[in-house]
């Protein structure tokens, strides 16, 4: 007799769980195309050279907040060599590099600590489209390719080669998950009725708030702060603004001046963290819920205003 879960993401979405402000902090990411099945511990479980693993590893530890994601192409998509892409994932222009290799020895020759540098021998390598990366890792977690993988099947389709199945981006909860890179935007929730809605907004420059967990260039009380702002203002552009500065209130309020980078205008936001009113499973197969927490929009400012707007608490 088996014992069926509760998946987290149902958990969830049926507790209405605040989405934004959970995108997983990250300013670098390496993605290898590994096409095998993928382990709960995808990387150590890989059939990687242990060199190769000792390499890589060796380079995530040299710099904070980078990531590396195990990727691979579905059915059809059988192509020559082994793909890597590093994204260096600044604030206003972030850049995605390519390099297809022979074999995966050949990550030992590459200097990735030049790359995230952006030396000028790389920008050869520089890639102009973006790509999608869709969590499907079951072995993590359920959800990840219950909801994972149709929307990965509906964004190929749409999107093609621009599109890989990828390891565990954080967050089981919110899947489907899917992280564009250069860009680090994360979306949650989605559907495969979604999968048009997002690449297009990708494709424009903008972002889609409906499904948007944040950026991962951003600490998640900024990302909240972010998205509070592009909700008042109805700014959808994914660079318009410029995060100025930081005033820490209390260890869980802050006030956040943004500068919209087309007009000079200055925004002010403060934004508060508290515990979420409903418990939910952070993952699949866990006894019992936790409350988390979400954030709460205090106040919001525009510069050049005669009166501060101050929003009901």
């Amino acid at each position: 007799m088996t014992t069926e879960i509760t998946l987290c993401s149902t958990s969830s979405r049926q507790a209405g769980e605040q989405l934004f402000g959970t995108a997983t902090r990250t300013d670098y990411w390496l993605a290898l195309e590994v096409p095998q099945l993928w382990g709960r511990k995808a990387f150590e479980e890989s059939d990687l050279p242990a060199d190769v693993k000792n390499h890589l590893s060796k380079a995530l530890e040299t710099r904070p907040n980078t990531r590396l994601q195990l990727i691979k192409k579905g059915p059809g998509f059988a192509g020559e060599g082994i793909t890597f892409f590093v994204a260096v994932n600044h604030e206003e222009q972030p850049n995605l590099y390519e390099f297809q290799l022979t074999r995966y020895e050949d990550l030992l020759d590459l200097d990735i600590a030049g790359i995230w540098v952006e030396r000028q021998e790389f920008w050869q390598y520089d890639r102009k489209e973006a790509i999608f990366l869709t969590c499907t890792n079951g072995k993590r977690d359920p959800c990840c390719v219950r909801f994972g993988l149709p929307v990965f099947e509906a964004m190929k389709k749409y999107a093609g080669e621009n599109v890989w199945q990828t390891t565990h981006v954080g967050g089981h909860r919110f899947a489907a998950n899917v992280v564009t890179l250069p860009h680090g935007a994360f979306y949650g929730y989605l559907a495969p009725e979604d999968v048009s809605v997002i690449v297009d907004a990708q494709r424009a420059g903008t972002v889609h708030l409906p499904r948007f967990r944040g950026r991962s260039c951003y600490e998640d009380h900024v990302q909240a702060a972010d998205t509070f702002l592009r909700q008042r203002t109805g700014l959808r552009e994914l660079y318009r603004f410029k995060l100025i500065e930081i005033t820490e209130l209390t260890p869980d309020e802050w006030t956040f001046h943004f500068g919209d980078l087309l007009t000079q205008e200055t925004y002010c936001v403060q934004v508060r963290r508290e515990l979420a009113p409903v418990a939910v499973l952070k993952s699949c197969g866990e006894e019992s819920p936790e409350r988390l927490t979400q954030f709460k929009l205090v106040d919001y400012a525009a510069y050049g205003e005669v009166d501060r707007v101050s929003l009901p608490h």
